[in-house]
């Protein structure tokens, strides 16, 4: 009977040699909105019976295209109802637009800096986990695994 080992969470988030100028690609690359979630599934399908540590970061680039839409969306609306005010108020629709569009630069510049940090790490070769949801991935990966 053969067993499989479980792998730690060092073996899980440890890149091989060969994946790495791919996936230090897409976490450079997956900062850009939509860019995450197409290169993201294109990488999936490529890696997804080669490599479980190119999984846990392909995971973790979606998740952080969720996390970088959901202020984008909420930038689309609250523009919309900006220019709305803008027509009735102007003044106030102006400085409501420059507010957000000074927040969505905000988001995009961290998102970029996490991105191109990310692939940097990982094309060193070091361990990397996004700050606000990576070790939730890493636990979910592990339990994953452990079911199968």
């Amino acid at each position: 009977m053969v067993t499989r080992a479980i792998p730690s969470e060092a073996e899980l988030t440890s890149v091989r040699w060969e994946e790495r100028p791919w996936l230090a690609m897409l976490h450079a690359l997956g900062w850009i909105p939509i860019w995450g979630f197409i290169l993201g599934t294109l990488f999936w399908l490529f890696f997804r019976q080669r490599s479980r540590q190119a999984i846990f970061h392909i995971q973790q680039v979606i998740q952080f295209q969720i996390l970088l839409l959901l202020p984008m969306l909420g930038w689309c609306v609250l523009t919309i109802l900006a220019r709305v005010l803008g027509g009735i108020l102007p003044m106030l629709g102006s400085a409501l637009q420059r507010g957000l569009d000074f927040s969505a630069i905000a988001v995009l510049t961290m998102a970029a800096v996490l991105g191109l940090w990310a692939a940097c790490e990982v094309y060193m070769g070091r361990r990397w986990l996004y700050p606000l949801f990576g070790q939730r991935v890493l636990q979910a990966s592990i339990r994953k695994l452990t079911e199968e």
